[in-house]
């Protein structure tokens, strides 16, 4: 009778839940690095790749010679060769038949790799003399012959994503283009805004003091500015190749150095934003991913270049100094979280991104101690449920959203413990009414901090707390801190969330 009372009062107080999953995962998965398709970069020469904790590679190729699982590609067409490229529709397609595990739904294709710094001998085929760079209007063109191409690919064609070469957004010394040249002249040709879905930028340290201020961050916030002013705000931006370029200014780097610009760098990655550059479903972050350049040292004229910043010794195979930098940084932002739980209801929320949202996976550290798990839609004003031992088609909650909130019936105390990846920057979307969302930060805030992206346009907060003697505690804005027994939002706590128009949430510690 308890439990039936106290679902009437939720249903009564409350009304509905989003079950649109978060804007992007746990942090880790923004990690990666580069990897040569040809040998010495050929990743299973290096079978402990697995251990840097990185979640996708690119090769500066639109296929790897080899087979490898848990990291996500990000295939590259019209780098090298021909000025306009030469991969066909029926050679992608063969790819794609050969290894379609490197390109499902949703794949993101890079057209060429530095815009302004690769040189080509030809141009369909017809030598050019001097070799030369790629002119915007050329590039125009080559974009538009690869979104055509791959779009024919089958059967993801359709689903497939698009990204410019990296180009500077800052015109050069004897470099004439920038990012804005090329996005204007696939307008001037074709009518219309380039198809971009994904933007890329290579940013590096050189081995001076100045370089973090001067040339990284720098090259970051002036592509991020152009994509704005270009109407790409919205769009993502990764990083394919983040490090130390050796031989530029020094040619015998320290290792310390490579190490120290590395943290500093990722500190920056993770938590560099922007109100009016960055991406707004990102928490307007300014980058996306990032990937560690590179795997090993190579390069056609000197296969020990960049071995003072590689992941791997090319020649022994074991992970180096720099490598074992990136892997301790990475299982640093993997969190274990302990929740206390009191017999009856809790809300609950998970504050780490998880390996699996199934939630039986998700419930699993309190197998035996609880028989009923609820979640509510706030889109469509559906509850949904799951209780253990029912056969699946009588849970309706089979999979938690991230950014749920998470009503849960224990039978007894317990602790509900999670690993997970930290997510330091959140957005849940919002919708008019009631919502029942997840506090998806590790440290406690206050509401009005916790809430500060969408001030002006909630009402209401409550949350349950089964060891209050009212357990009911609420936040009212705009009224007397009198009427209020709710001031913070913590680790673990779900929470109700009145709004008075759609909008999104954007939790950042």
């Amino acid at each position: 009778m308890k439990r039936k009372a106290a679902s009437a009062i939720l249903i009564a107080l409350i009304l509905v839940l989003t079950t649109v999953p978060l804007a992007h995962a746990g942090d880790r998965t923004r990690f990666g690095f580069g990897a040569n398709v040809f040998k010495p970069q050929y990743l299973p020469d290096y079978p402990d790749w697995a251990t840097l904790g990185a979640s996708w590679f690119h090769i500066w190729g639109p296929y790897p010679l080899y087979n490898v699982t848990g990291l996500q590609l990000y295939p590259m067409v019209g780098a090298y060769g021909d000025l306009m490229g030469t991969e066909t529709l029926s050679y992608l397609q063969d790819r794609y038949n050969w290894k379609p595990q490197y390109y499902p739904a949703g794949t993101t294709w890079i057209i060429s790799n530095e815009l302004e710094y690769d040189t080509f001998c030809t141009k369909d085929g017809t030598p050019l003399n001097p070799c030369r760079r790629i002119t915007p209007d050329e590039y125009a063109q080559k974009f538009k012959k690869y979104y055509d191409i791959i779009r024919q690919l089958q059967p993801h064609g359709s689903t497939y994503k698009f990204s410019i070469g990296y180009i500077n957004a800052v015109v050069e010394s004897g470099r004439p283009y920038d990012l804005a040249d090329f996005l204007d002249a696939y307008v001037a040709r074709y009518g219309v805004p380039m198809p971009v879905d994904v933007f890329t930028v290579n940013s590096f340290g050189f081995g001076r003091t100045i370089d973090f201020e001067v040339t990284f961050k720098f090259t970051i916030v002036t592509y991020r500015q152009v994509m704005a002013d270009k109407g790409f705000r919205e769009k993502p931006l990764i990083a394919t190749e983040v490090g130390v370029l050796e031989g530029i200014y020094v040619w015998n780097i320290p290792t310390s150095y490579v190490v120290g610009f590395m943290s500093q760098a990722l500190d920056w990655l993770l938590t560099a934003t922007s109100d009016t550059t960055g991406m707004p479903a990102d928490g307007n972050r300014l980058v996306q991913r990032w990937a560690w350049f590179g795997l090993t040292s190579w390069h056609p004229d000197n296969v020990n270049k960049w071995k003072k910043t590689a992941l791997f010794n090319r020649d022994t195979k074991q992970i180096t100094e720099v490598g074992l930098a990136y892997k301790a940084y990475i299982d640093a932002l993997a969190r274990d979280v302990d929740v206390p739980v009191v017999s009856g209801w809790n809300m609950l929320s998970v504050p780490v991104h998880l390996a699996s949202y199934a939630i039986a996976d998700v419930l699993a550290s309190l197998d035996g101690s609880y028989d009923m798990a609820l979640t509510f839609n706030a889109q469509t004003g559906e509850w949904r449920s799951y209780t253990p031992g029912l056969p699946p088609e009588g849970n309706t909650l089979t999979t938690l959203n991230p950014g749920d909130g998470l009503w849960l019936h224990a039978t007894q105390a317990d602790t509900w413990s999670v690993t997970g990846d930290i997510m330091s920057s959140t957005s849940i979307p919002l919708y008019t009414g009631w919502n029942l969302i997840a506090y998806p930060l590790l440290e406690e805030s206050s509401i009005t901090d916790a809430l500060s992206s969408i001030a002006g346009k909630y009402t209401s907060v409550y949350t349950y707390d089964g060891t209050q003697a009212e357990p009911w505690l609420k936040y009212v804005a705009d009224a007397p801190s009198w009427v209020s027994t709710l001031s913070t939002m913590n680790m673990g706590q779900g929470y109700w969330v009145k709004v008075s128009e759609n909008c999104t949430a954007v939790f950042t510690p």
